[in-house]
């Protein structure tokens, strides 16, 4: 564009091509890529009804307005909603708003509507469930959790999808109101979440039994838990994004690997990363800081009655491996990177044994941990770089 500047010689110039550009990348090119409507459904008309009648491949319409119905899809078909306008919610005693569902290889696309998931006083609800042989993609949809009155902190979820099951989230918002699942992941089903939002759950992604996920420049924030996995091989990848704000960053466990690149861990409450069993962790480029801002962490003593007293950048358990290049870990309440060692200040017990390895490669910043200064005195333990006389006490604990 400074080329462009200098050839029509003039700001004015400059600022047609801009608008030009604009003009031509935002409208005409977009409303060709829409396929349009094969029927249009307005509120107070079946949405179902529309589903079973359409054939393979059909695009269904939502007027502005509020639906309430609880729909199955066995079919390859889009449901599109006008934005901010179009709403969804599932009928009270009915189980899900949405259910993907078949054996044959279909793909569901889910496009600007606002889907509401009323789980009050009926737990188990789902807002999205795929699973079988389907392919969901969310596309601009937003996800709102509500529970009012009493029910268990995790007995419904926004999204669902087990089996053979593959969901795409793209440019939407997952919120909970602290009660339900955001994302829970079971028996091989694949996970991409891409320029998304999920907030307000007690966790909000959970992956278990071969689950596959992939996350990029989204956020996880206000979630209890942002990221939990355990049991099997669960294969997970987080790129470009910030998880901020969660009591816990990280809950990761059972045989899977879990890798991080170019992220940020930020300001969590607890701790931002706690990972155990054998899973094998690799952490790329990204920085982990400032994590541990409950006032708990900051109480003198070690941990005991209340699991999260000392509060880490990194807490290690069990046969964890972790390797760790060219990033930063700085200014969390106590340690950097550490194992539940009594060395490291912990409560003994039998379950603090740490059996994995830990590797440093590339430059990594390690430095002004110990926020709390309740590790003041207890140097740095173990065979690593940061057990040295000049560096201050807290920075790194693998005895």
């Amino acid at each position: 564009m400074i080329y462009a500047a200098q050839r029509f010689g003039s700001a004015a110039a400059l600022a047609l091509v801009l608008g030009l550009l604009n003009l031509l990348s935002s409208s005409e090119p977009f409303a060709q890529g829409q396929p349009d409507c094969t029927v249009t459904v307005k509120p107070g008309e079946s949405i179902q009804k529309a589903i079973d009648e359409a054939k393979e491949g059909a695009v269904i319409c939502l007027g502005a307005g509020y639906f309430f119905e609880s729909l199955v899809i066995k079919k390859n078909l889009t449901l599109r909603g006008i934005p901010y306008a179009g709403h969804l919610r599932n009928p009270k005693n009915e189980k899900a708003v949405i259910s993907i569902q078949s054996d044959n290889q279909i793909t569901v696309l889910i496009e600007n509507i606002s889907i509401t998931v009323d789980a009050s006083g009926q737990p188990g609800v789902v807002g999205i469930y795929a699973t079988g042989q389907t392919k969901a993609i969310l596309q601009n949809t937003t996800i709102q959790g509500i529970a009012y009155g009493f029910i268990p902190d995790m007995s419904w979820m926004s999204l669902a999808a087990d089996g053979s099951a593959q969901v795409e989230v793209i440019d939407s918002r997952l919120t909970g109101d602290g009660y339900g699942l955001g994302i829970w992941l079971a028996k091989s089903a694949y996970l991409s979440v891409k320029n998304s939002t999920i907030s307000g759950y007690p966790q909000g992604i959970t992956a278990t039994m071969d689950a596959r996920v992939s996350v990029e420049n989204s956020v996880l924030s206000k979630n209890i838990v942002a990221f939990a996995a355990w049991e099997w091989r669960n294969q997970m990848d987080i790129q470009r994004t910030s998880v901020i704000g969660n009591t816990y960053g990280f809950r990761i466990g059972g045989k899977g690997r879990l890798t991080i690149s170019r992220s940020r861990i930020l300001g969590n409450e607890v701790s931002g990363l706690i990972v155990f069993g054998v899973t094998d962790l690799q952490i790329k480029e990204s920085l982990i800081m400032g994590n541990g801002t409950h006032p708990r962490c900051w109480e003198p003593g070690a941990a005991g009655w209340w699991e999260g007293k000392i509060c880490n950048g990194i807490e290690l358990a069990e046969e964890a491996q972790l390797v760790v290049s060219d990033s930063t870990i700085v200014s969390n309440a106590d340690w950097a990177i550490t194992v539940p060692h009594e060395k490291c200040g912990y409560i003994p017990n039998q379950f603090n044994v740490f059996r994995g390895k830990v590797s440093f490669l590339g430059k990594n910043k390690i430095e002004d941990n110990n926020q709390s200064g309740n590790q003041n005195g207890m140097g740095n333990p173990g065979n690593h770089p940061w057990n040295h006389p000049d560096v201050p006490d807290g920075q790194v604990c693998l005895p």
